[in-house]
């Protein structure tokens, strides 16, 4: 176990560490976000989202609702079609 938390927080790490290389070209950007959120952990993904909202929420506010905030609502309406009809 303690393997597994080691090798997830060395993802998030790294995520952190692309994102931030790339943080010059838009699409880009989302390209490596939209990778790091299939690749990491639920918890690591909450982490990720805090880290993506502090350090580039002025520059990219339309590409983190993107990934963060529009999968979030598509899977409520997948799950709960009668809410929103």
């Amino acid at each position: 176990m303690a393997t597994f938390l080691k090798k997830t927080g060395k993802m998030l790490r790294y995520a952190k560490k692309i994102l931030v290389k790339v943080s010059f070209d838009a699409a880009l950007f989302k390209k490596e976000l939209q990778k790091a959120i299939r690749l990491l952990v639920a918890d690591e993904v909450k982490k990720l989202k805090k880290w993506c909202y502090r350090k580039f929420g002025g520059q990219y506010d339309q590409v983190l609702e993107e990934c963060f905030v529009l999968p979030s609502q598509q899977s409520f309406l997948q799950q709960n079609p009668r809410t929103h009809q």
